[in-house]
């Protein structure tokens, strides 16, 4: 029995992911309500919506694409720090988007409502990866 516990939580059981096309499937779907992704970076632009989070740990990873308008928003938001990229705690991440959290700019945000949330842009693409570790 304790070799199937073993087993299982290796297996990533503990993590959740979803994805959503869009900010109304995923708002509708109450994605935001759960503050994994703070309001403050929040936008009706948002599309290919990721997120992987891991309950026990209370840490998460999340991508998505905005708009330019909104980027400039976000950035207007969060205060600029310097730091290497850790990946959060038994989350998985794409060796391909470690590969592009590591070449990009690091910020982060402190809200009352949310624990730090580390977010990185890509003005290239639109996109948004932040994450809780």
């Amino acid at each position: 029995m304790l070799l199937i516990l073993c087993l299982l939580q290796s297996c990533g059981l503990d993590q959740v992911e979803v994805n959503y096309p869009d900010y109304q499937t995923a708002n509708n779907n109450e994605l935001f309500d759960k503050g994994w992704i703070p309001r403050e970076i929040v936008f009706q632009s948002m599309t290919e919506i990721h997120q992987r989070t891991n309950i026990d740990l209370n840490s998460c990873y999340f991508h998505y694409q905005t708009s330019k308008e909104d980027i400039q928003v976000i950035k207007q938001r969060v205060i600029p720090i310097k730091m290497k990229f850790e990946k959060p705690r038994r989350i998985r991440i794409s060796s391909k988007n470690i590969q592009r959290i590591t070449g990009l700019n690091y910020y982060y945000i402190i809200s009352e409502f949310n624990d730090t949330v580390f977010i990185a842009i890509d003005l290239e693409r639109n996109k948004i990866y932040g994450w809780r570790k």
